[in-house]
């Protein structure tokens, strides 16, 4: 099977347009990803389990296979 030839979907699993504040806690940095705004992504992985980790400015955040996204390390 070619890539090339499937068609090609896009997604939005995070984030509704707008930015987050740069000092995020509690509710506005965790719980369902619909809700949950970023600041500036900068990097993307994937694990084996599914999950996503996305490197959001200061922040790195996990969006689990249920939808949900936790806080998992902030720089200063």
């Amino acid at each position: 099977m070619y890539l090339r030839y499937r068609p090609e979907v896009l997604r939005t699993i995070m984030g509704d347009g707008h930015q987050r504040p740069l000092e995020c806690s509690g509710a506005n940095c965790e719980g369902p990803a619909q809700r949950q705004r970023v600041l500036a992504p900068v990097a993307l992985a994937a694990s084996p389990d599914g999950s996503l980790y996305i490197g959001d400015f200061n922040l790195i955040r996990r969006i689990g296979t249920d939808g949900t996204v936790k806080t998992l390390l902030r720089l200063k």
